[in-house]
């Protein structure tokens, strides 16, 4: 391993993904082993009903380099924050199950000898967002609301990151919000220090979109995290 070569946590948060857990990580462990580089992958399992955390406790048998951490309670931004928090290597990166991309991990490394923020946009100039249509609106009306509200300077918060772990541990120890605007308020925060960002533009294609319900039971909690990041910056 090059002496310079930083060392990678991928931080995976996991709710009933019994389905497709144990082929995305493996997939994902191969990729990351071709790097040559020290690394390891942080499963935060939270809330899971179905076999999701039994499939954790046997990937991180067979895997050295997988670890697993759980919850009992099913919080997405809460799983984030833990994940980063207890990640043991310099560089952060994070991916959601049914979306990776091991080309983000390869550019993102080389970006970030210059930034502190790496951010997969499926809304920057270039990308290719192939989901379903009101999936697209639901994005853009978001993404338009930051701007508006918070002067977001950006095209997206949520979705694949890169950071230095040393540089944004901070910023997480700051961050109020819990659910899906964690990482919007994480993204707003570094922005706010001035840490500096590149947006790589991703082709987005999920492997199974959430059903108009689970959208709608999101509602309550995104409404309410917003009124608290509204209230904390």
């Amino acid at each position: 391993m090059p002496k310079d070569a930083k060392s990678i946590s991928v931080i995976l948060p996991v709710h009933n993904e019994q389905a497709i857990l144990e082929s995305q990580v493996f997939a994902m462990h191969g990729a990351l082993k071709s790097l040559g580089r020290r690394y390891e992958i942080v499963v935060v399992e939270n809330g899971s009903t179905d076999r999701t955390p039994a499939i954790c406790q046997e990937l991180s048998q067979r895997y050295s380099e997988i670890r697993t951490i759980s919850s009992d309670r099913a919080d997405y931004g809460a799983a984030l924050r833990d994940g980063i928090l207890n990640a043991r290597c310099e560089v952060v990166i994070i991916f959601n199950v049914e979306f990776w991309s091991f080309e983000f991990v390869s550019i993102a490394l080389t970006a970030l000898e210059t930034r502190s923020l790496v951010i997969g946009s499926k809304s920057a100039p270039g990308a290719h967002d192939d989901r379903p249509a009101l999936r697209r609106l639901i994005t853009k009306t978001y993404n338009g609301c930051l701007r508006l509200v918070w002067g977001f300077q950006g095209t997206d918060t949520h979705g694949m990151k890169a950071f230095h772990r040393e540089e944004v541990v901070p910023v997480v120890l700051n961050c109020k919000c819990s659910g899906f605007v964690f990482d919007t308020e994480l993204v707003l925060r570094c922005e706010r220090a001035g840490l500096r960002r590149l947006e790589l533009p991703t082709d987005v294609k999920e492997l199974r979109a959430p059903s108009l319900t689970a959208l709608l039971r999101r509602v309550p909690s995104v409404v309410r995290n917003l009124f608290v990041l509204w209230e904390s910056l």
